[in-house]
């Protein structure tokens, strides 16, 4: 009988020890995603979010942003951007169901778009006090270099459109 529960903690143990190195994976992603919604302005608070994805799965988080009534896109992406390949986020203002603006992190206000080493980057802030304005946030990454994307997206996000 000792022999049995001996084997019985032994297999607990290894597999115990197995399922830890994903949970630590995840939590390094959690980590990364954590920094929510920064901004040179200050931070705030994730209205919508969504995962950026390609064919290797969620590469990077996009987030719809807010600080009372500005509104902001936020791209995290959970390793740098690796050569040959860059990232950015854009915001899509509607005003009652109508899209009637978009800024990119190239927009002034913006921090530019992510280059290769770079993990994160977001738009001006957008002031909207009208709750007849919503807002929507993309996430896109890319090879080639900066504004080569259409034909080569690598992975591509969007937020819900609300406020």
């Amino acid at each position: 009988m000792n022999r049995v529960l001996s084997i019985v903690s032994v297999v607990v143990l290894a597999l115990g020890g197995m399922a830890a190195p994903a949970h630590a994976s995840d939590v390094s992603r959690s980590a990364v995603a954590a920094l929510n919604c920064q901004h040179s302005q200050g931070a705030g608070n994730v209205v919508s979010a969504d995962h950026v994805e390609g064919p290797w799965g969620a590469i990077g988080a996009v987030q719809l942003c807010r600080s009372g009534s500005y509104y902001w896109a936020y791209l995290v992406e959970y390793e740098s951007v690796p050569r040959g390949a860059w990232a950015i986020a854009h915001l899509f203002r509607y005003q009652n169901g109508v899209k009637n603006g978009v800024w990119s992190c190239n927009s002034s206000g913006g921090n530019g778009h992510i280059e290769p080493g770079q993990t994160m980057c977001w738009t001006p802030r957008i002031y909207a006090p009208s709750a007849s304005i919503t807002f929507m946030a993309t996430g896109r990454d890319c090879f080639g270099t900066y504004d080569t994307c259409q034909a080569n997206t690598v992975s591509y996000g969007q937020t819900a459109r609300t406020r």
